[in-house]
């Protein structure tokens, strides 16, 4: 799924609840700042996740930790 480049500044908790199959997550170039746990716990088939040029300001693994799949963040 490929939402870069849509100045997207929130995710809300249940966006991607009904999606557990989902494998790419794509949501690099928009105005991020805040990413928590429990909007993407529900995603445990993703393998790859972009991030990059938003301006969050705290990424950590445990936000992560459903996605056993999930190499890296980019």
């Amino acid at each position: 799924l490929d939402l870069s480049t849509n100045q997207i500044n929130a995710i809300d908790n249940e966006a991607f609840k009904h999606v557990i199959k989902l494998r790419k997550l794509r949501l690099y170039e928009n105005k991020l700042e805040d990413i928590f746990f429990t909007q993407f716990e529900h995603l445990i088939s993703l393998d790859e996740i972009r991030l990059t040029k938003n301006q969050i300001k705290k990424l950590t693994r445990e936000q992560f930790q459903n996605m056993k799949n999930l190499p890296r963040v980019y």
